[in-house]
């Protein structure tokens, strides 16, 4: 059974804006994880590609919302994972939580 555990990545909407520019690149839980902020909303989504484990980070974002490798050039949407080149490859996609007190990414954890 899979669980998420919400970890807190910023105190404010306007702390992440800052730190994406574009992208913002950070650690969570022993997970590589990108921050997009795209017009106001925050996509999160696995720093690694899922074809060969290179560094998303180094990649560009284009108008239509996909980031593309620079390895290999796949390129996946951020808001559902979803490779747009045509392989079998899917970017893993992290919920966000807008809260109160700060905004929050879901971590998966497995239950036994």
């Amino acid at each position: 059974m899979n669980n998420l555990e919400w970890v807190k990545i910023a105190d404010s909407h306007q702390q992440l804006e800052t730190l994406c520019n574009p992208l913002y690149k950070l650690q969570v839980s022993e997970r590589k994880v990108l921050i997009h902020n795209e017009g106001g909303k925050f996509y999160a989504f696995s720093a690694l590609c899922p074809h060969a484990g290179f560094d998303l980070s180094k990649g560009k974002i284009d108008a239509k919302g996909n980031i593309m490798c620079p390895l290999h050039g796949y390129k996946f949407c951020i808001k559902t994972g979803k490779n747009i080149t045509g392989e079998d490859y899917k970017l893993f996609i992290y919920p966000l939580e807008i809260r109160n007190d700060g905004i929050y990414i879901g971590i998966r954890t497995s239950v036994f």
